[in-house]
Parts: structure tokens; C-alpha cells; sequence
């Protein structure tokens, strides 16, 4: 889906768009919002990109932030680090993980993306609502 009809239809498909390309698949998006910018709008959600079956972890978790000016002229992208206490710290897979891991991969990543969207932003590092109102105070000139 284009983040035009995206932004218009606020309707959440299995991958959002993303700006840089990553030579990659979006495993999974959390905690979508779509929020304003001084002059356009966009989406902000949590991600990951992986090329093989890898916990959600500390390590590649990604804050992103896909807008576009009211005018349509300009595409705004900002991918920070993100990190949530009890993820793994990074794409090692271990003993630690949950079982659903290796016997039923979908099972685990929508169980993860649970636990992600229950989560309140300030359980994040950064906390989520102040990256939120950075993004909001962008203006393209």
C-alpha cells in the first residue's frame, strides 16, 4: 500500500511503507499511529526487517516515522533505535526463547506483537511520546 492511501484510508495492511529500502522483510509492525507534522502527516509505528526467522529483539527494533507534506512534494522518514525491557538484546537465538518460536513462527511474532502494542510508550527507550512530538515538530520549508 502507498503511504498516500495509507495516511488517507488509515487502514493498516500486513506491511506498511518504509523509507530506506531494506534488503530485508518487515516481520511485524506495533503500536501504529498516525500523527501530524508543522505541515503534512504521517504514520509512526514500531518494526523490525530480518532475512531469516529471528527473535524480535533490542538490537533491530526500529521507531519509524513515514510522512508526506500536505502538498505532496515531500517524503519525510525517520528510523531510530527503539528498546523494551524483556526483549532479547539482540538476534541471537537461545534456549530463553518461547517454544512458539521454532514450533510456530506466526504464532510467536503475533504473541510478541501483542506484547509490543500493550505496552505504554514511556516502557520504551526512548519513550515513544517524546520521539512523537519530535516528529510532530518537523517543518519543511
Amino acid at each position: 500500500v502507498s503511504l498516500q492511501t495509507l495516511l488517507l484510508d488509515q487502514q493498516a495492511g500486513k506491511n506498511l511503507p518504509y523509507l530506506p529500502l531494506y534488503n530485508a522483510a518487515q516481520v511485524m509492525h506495533a503500536q501504529v499511529q498516525y500523527l501530524d507534522f508543522k505541515n503534512g502527516r504521517g504514520v509512526r509505528y514500531l518494526t523490525q526487517y530480518d532475512q531469516g526467522i529471528l527473535p524480535v529483539n533490542n538490537h533491530e527494533l526500529l521507531y519509524t516515522y513515514q510522512g508526506l507534506t500536505s502538498d505532496g512534494k515531500y517524503y519525510l522518514a525517520a528510523v531510530l533505535p527503539v528498546n523494551l525491557p524483556g526483549l532479547p538484546a539482540d538476534e541471537s537465538v537461545t534456549a530463553d526463547l518461547p517454544a512458539e518460536f521454532t514450533n510456530d513462527f506466526p504464532a510467536y511474532l503475533a504473541s510478541t506483537v501483542g506484547l509490543l502494542e500493550q505496552q505504554p510508550a514511556g516502557a520504551f527507550t526512548p519513550d515513544l511520546s517524546q520521539l512523537d512530538a519530535m516528529m510532530e515538530s518537523i517543518e519543511i520549508k
